[in-house]
């Protein structure tokens, strides 16, 4: 074989060589860096996947055969008051006939009621003469807050009456909507972060703790009741005649009840640990 090709073929078993040395070595770089990727995916889903049970087991504290245990929350009904009004009212009449009311209803996104008669529906607002029972809502509601706070904090011994926790941080969400008419519903928020401690591991003998975000939710309700005092039948206390109509009015004098009733149902709770 002439000199020329076997240096041919040498460069060229020395090219082949180095590019099956470079093949392999970016197949092995790739598969290294898969299966750092794998370690790494697999420490997220197994973490996670740890975290999950742990929060399931963590929520299955807060809860009996029963369900969760927290009461449903009422105060005691007040009775507030009761206060007199009186309101004209003017119809066009054909002759001079009187005001018979059939049925009073109560208006609460109107604060007063809704008077349904012969000569047809009146509406009565009572806003001004409510106003000084309307500011007594915050204090009720508030009242009603600081209720199912103080339950929230005995659940929470109960519930954690193995371990040792510490309450790291409280924080509270005002109800919403606000205030219609003489009805307040809303929702109610507690959230808490716990730090749990004694919690039992892989290792029995080793405990360890967690913080924990654990959020109540209640629905509230400040409820003022109205009723009304007046007599059946009324007759027109003045008509005058113009354009062939009687305008027909008569006064309704009116004594009116004020109550109130509140209470905070227990709606959902969640329980998630944090870093």
């Amino acid at each position: 074989m002439k000199k020329g090709n076997v240096l041919l073929l040498a460069l060229f078993m020395v090219a082949f060589i180095v590019s099956i040395i470079g093949l392999m070595y970016s197949y092995n770089k790739r598969i290294l860096i898969l299966s750092q990727y794998e370690k790494d995916n697999y420490r997220k889903v197994n973490l996670s996947i740890r975290e999950n049970i742990l929060n399931i087991y963590m929520l299955e504290k807060f809860q009996n055969i029963n369900g969760i245990d927290i009461k449903l929350i009422t105060l005691p009904s007040e009775y507030l008051g009761e206060f007199s009004t009186s309101r004209s009212f003017t119809w066009p009449s054909p002759e001079k006939s009187g005001l018979c009311i059939d049925r009073i209803d109560p208006d609460p996104d109107n604060g007063g009621f809704v008077i349904n008669t012969n000569q047809g529906i009146f509406g009565l607002n009572l806003s001004n003469e409510m106003k000084p029972y309307y500011s007594r809502r915050e204090q009720y509601a508030r009242q009603i807050m600081n209720a199912v706070k103080q339950e929230t904090r005995n659940f929470l011994d109960i519930s954690f009456k193995n371990f040792t926790y510490h309450i790291i941080d409280e924080n509270e969400t005002l109800p919403n909507p606000p205030i219609s008419g003489n009805i307040r519903r809303g929702t109610y928020v507690i959230k808490y972060i716990v730090e749990v401690e004694n919690i039992k591991g892989k290792n029995k003998n080793k405990d360890f703790s967690r913080k924990f975000e654990v959020t109540f939710t209640y629905n509230l309700n400040v409820l003022f009741s109205t009723n009304s005092k007046t007599t059946r039948n009324w007759n027109y206390t003045d008509a005058s005649y113009q354009d062939g109509l009687y305008n027909c009015s008569t006064t309704v004098n009116f004594q009116i009840d004020v109550s109130t009733n509140v209470s905070a149902t227990f709606d959902s709770l969640s329980i998630k640990q944090i870093k």
